[in-house]
């Protein structure tokens, strides 16, 4: 999607021609792989850009197999952006051509809005950790989304980022996609089961700021006993306001996981949305969604519930 306030170019050639010195938001659609020449030429192109603060680039199969070191090379250049939005979806980046720095944007210090889509990919449970660890250093994050749907993550991996993402104190805003994807005939997936779920729960407490979370683990191997134990953690984080959980194409998931987890939730303080996705079954949905409210009576706050199932 086209920003309305920001540039942009979709050749490569009319960017270097044109006068951005003075552009505080770019949007890059440009066509043809990121080479080390391209990226080079583009990091000294955006480098004079003193005022650049919103950086938009859609790099959908441009990098192939060559990883992520060619993007450090352009974020060195671009010190001062507040809000970035990487799109690297189907890019056959494995974890190994992730380095140690990540993307490099510890470099970012002023870093407030960051989305980062990797749908499609095969970073696995090392990239993931790796990612985390670049972003554990990006401490000045208010707004994160990321997109890590199919890419073979693990439990492990889950603990690693974990680990990382608990320094990023002044999140009000996770956006965390850990679900299944599916292109043409192709499934992609995670594998994150119950211990991966309360990994996150237990760093979501440590992030006190937190206002929005949306989480989704549709088609992980979830079950009612870590939904449960998830449901707990999540009563702990007190600042919730905006709460989206998506449990979609997991089987193992009861009636009674349902129920509990409206149960628990009840107990969240300043909750005003909720919003439930979870696999449709053979049992009356009508119960469901009739049980499931009398358990959210005594969240008087709430204004706007859904709940599918």
């Amino acid at each position: 999607m086209i920003q309305q306030s920001a540039k942009y170019f979709y050749l490569f050639e009319e960017l270097l021609k044109s006068d951005i010195q003075n552009e505080s938001s770019l949007q890059l659609d440009i066509g043809g792989q990121y080479t080390v020449q391209v990226i080079n030429s583009l990091a000294d192109k955006l480098g004079k850009c003193l005022n650049l603060t919103t950086l938009i680039i859609n790099l959908v199969g441009k990098l192939f197999n060559q990883g992520t070191s060619n993007l450090q090379l352009l974020f060195q250049k671009c010190s001062n952006l507040q809000i970035l939005s990487l799109d690297l979806r189907t890019n056959q980046i494995k974890s190994d051509h992730i380095t140690d720095r990540g993307f490099g944007l510890s470099q970012c210090q002023n870093l407030r809005r960051l989305t980062i889509d990797l749908t499609f990919n095969q970073i696995g449970g090392k990239g993931m950790q790796k990612i985390g660890q670049d972003l554990e250093k990006c401490v000045n994050l208010t707004d994160l989304v990321l997109i890590l749907s199919g890419n073979n993550i693990n439990d492990e991996g889950i603990f690693n980022f974990c680990s990382c993402i608990e320094n990023c104190s002044q999140l009000t805003k996770l956006n965390i996609f850990l679900g299944e994807a599916v292109f043409l005939d192709a499934k992609f997936r995670n594998f994150i089961t119950n211990q991966g779920l309360l990994n996150i729960g237990g760093s979501l407490v440590k992030l006190s700021n937190l206002v929005t979370l949306k989480l989704d683990f549709s088609g992980n191997c979830i079950d009612d006993e870590g939904l449960f134990a998830f449901s707990l953690l999540i009563e702990k984080c007190s600042t919730l306001k905006y709460l989206s959980l998506n449990f979609w194409k997991i089987q193992e998931i009861s009636q009674q996981g349902k129920f509990s987890i409206t149960s628990i939730l009840r107990f969240c303080p300043n909750i005003i949305v909720l919003e439930l996705y979870f696999q449709r079954k053979l049992f009356s949905q009508k119960m469901v969604f009739v049980k499931c409210l009398k358990n959210l009576r005594k969240m008087q706050r709430v204004v706007k519930f859904e709940l599918e199932v």
